[in-house]
């Protein structure tokens, strides 16, 4: 593909996450595959020089993207690629951009990893009986008693996973160097692929039953609204622990709040909430037996540059075309 000049490429994405993914280093690779480096542009603002955004044929971005829709590509009629530093596209992607032929790039499995790792960590910690001993300790200002022998251990512990994408494949394949029991509930998945990877296919109801850890993985659609109810929750097994990383509104918060107050043995940790940021004096935020982090497994801080740099090789190969 021919070389192009930076006049013609666009960094639209807020200040907050710009400086992060598109760093010096990461500029100065762009400047030497483009011309000069690409210039900024506040995504709130970029319709509001239709001069520029009419020459623009390549668009970096990322959180805080504008959407990918039939007003874009009315103002934007050059475009030729988009280069996306986050996760999933599908909430930015209109049918019509989709239909385009404008080539998308998205560093969705880098960031997968990322959230798998967050996952995998989480779930070491809890089969390790970091939550209820951490606890216990700082109820009682003491170890506990016996306080190893609480440990339950990894070795044959049962893990259920709800969903199968890349980040529920990612976190499946990291468990099963511990000798993990794994089940999953994922009505699109392929039974001999579940097979392969050794991961056991079952319904809702029996991997919450039987699993020592859920974790979810679901994406948000109308479908999985409140697909994990109270009903589901209410199964779950003695010092169980339930993991969110995915959406906040694939779990009934409802049903949460009063399973979780009946079962205070119970542990959650959501990385999601419904809403997000959820309300001051949130029921689920006031539970003692849930830890609430704001939607931190993904990539972030000094990780971020990782995107920027996955985008510049990305530009390096699609200019090669």
């Amino acid at each position: 593909m021919e070389n192009r000049s930076a006049k013609n490429s666009l960094i639209a994405l807020g200040p907050g996450w710009a400086a992060g993914i598109y760093t010096d280093s990461v500029r100065e690779k762009l400047d030497q595959l483009l011309g000069a480096a690409p210039v900024f542009q506040d995504p709130k603002s970029i319709f509001e020089d239709p001069d520029r955004l009419r020459e623009v044929d390549i668009l970096f971005s990322g959180w805080g993207s504008p959407k990918l829709d039939q007003r874009l590509l009315s103002a934007a009629p050059n475009l030729k690629a988009v280069f996306y530093a986050g996760g999933s596209l599908d909430g930015l992607l209109s049918q019509e951009f989709k239909a385009s032929g404008i080539r998308t790039f998205s560093t969705i499995q880098l960031n997968s990893e990322f959230v798998a790792d967050y996952t995998t960590s989480l779930i070491y910690l809890s089969l390790k009986g970091f939550w209820n001993l951490t606890d216990q300790i700082r109820a009682n200002r003491r170890f506990p008693d016996a306080a190893q022998a609480q440990v339950p251990g990894l070795r044959r512990a049962k893990v259920g996973l709800v969903s199968l994408g890349r980040i529920g494949i990612a976190t499946a394949q990291q468990l099963k160097r511990w000798n993990i029991e794994l089940s999953a509930y994922d009505p699109y998945f392929s039974a001999q692929e579940a097979k392969r990877l050794g991961i056991r296919l079952t319904t809702l109801e029996t991997l919450f039953a039987e699993s020592e850890i859920v974790s979810i993985h679901t994406p948000l659609k109308e479908e999985t609204r409140h697909l994990i109810k109270s009903n589901h929750l209410a199964r779950m097994p003695a010092k169980a622990v339930l993991i969110n990383t995915a959406r906040g509104p694939v779990i009934d918060e409802k049903g949460l709040v009063e399973v979780f107050n009946k079962r205070p043995d119970l542990k959650a940790i959501l990385d999601v909430t419904d809403p997000e940021p959820f309300v001051p004096d949130s029921p689920v935020s006031k539970l003692e037996n849930v830890c609430i982090t704001p939607h931190i497994a993904g990539i972030l801080g000094r990780d971020l540059e990782c995107f920027g740099a996955a985008i510049a090789d990305e530009l390096e190969r699609f200019l090669k075309e």
